[in-house]
């Protein structure tokens, strides 16, 4: 019994692993983003990326929602671009992945 609960407890950890290291590989795709050119001084905007892994462990069915359209059409071409490659044990899985920007002067 107690190796079984080690066992779920080491896939657990796995998995929560596995879904921030996919999550950091986003907000990672986002570091340089040009924001004089998207946001004005002291604007800020959260976008939320939501999408599924599918069986080839790559991001689809992608939509991003936020409150400056130009922040998301540069982020959907950013991501249409980029291929990030997810676990194995995410697969199948819907995620959302919510990144705040904000103008620093």
């Amino acid at each position: 019994m107690l190796g079984l609960a080690n066992l779920q407890a080491g896939e657990a950890r796995e998995f929560t692993s596995a879904k921030k290291q996919l999550k950091d590989e986003i907000k990672f795709l986002f570091n340089y983003v040009p924001f004089e050119t998207f946001l004005q001084e002291s604007e800020c905007c959260v976008l939320d990326v939501t999408f599924r892994v599918n069986d080839n462990r790559e991001l689809e069915d992608i939509y991003v929602e936020g409150n400056n359209k130009d922040l998301v059409d540069y982020a959907n071409r950013v991501l249409k671009r980029n291929t990030i490659k997810a676990h194995s044990l995410l697969e199948g899985i819907t995620f959302k992945v919510s990144i705040r920007f904000a103008h620093k002067s």
